[in-house]
């Protein structure tokens, strides 16, 4: 079965043109895995060509598949920043793995945004 009608390389590689050209405006980026992200989007079209599943199964297995989206700082992904607006903890790395993982929702990480608090 084949549904590649838009590659997630496609999607990813707009999503992050699109995050360059408006970061430098907002500033809200505090972590970004472009590189990753495209990584990511080139195993789920691997996986989509040579998928045997039906497409309701597609639908009801994996949702999400592909599907690029950012985060909250104060998200715990692992390997990605986790310094919450401290920048005596610029450096530090998430270690945890999120209550749902967002490998297992098979979607694609690209980058996690700042956590404004008022």
């Amino acid at each position: 079965m084949q549904i590649l009608q838009v590659p997630s390389v496609v999607v990813v590689k707009a999503f992050i043109d699109r995050i360059k050209e408006v970061n430098s405006l907002i500033n809200a980026v505090v972590d970004d895995r472009m590189e990753q992200a495209l990584m990511d989007a080139i195993q789920v079209d691997e996986f989509l060509k040579t998928c045997t599943w039906s497409e309701k199964d597609l639908e009801t297995k994996k949702p999400f598949l592909g599907v690029p989206f950012t985060t909250k700082e104060s998200t715990e992904c692992g390997g990605t920043a986790r310094w919450l607006n401290s920048p005596n903890r610029m450096s530090f790395q998430s270690v945890v793995v999120s209550p749902v993982p967002y490998k297992v929702l098979s979607v694609v990480l690209m980058a996690k945004m700042k956590w404004i608090q008022y």
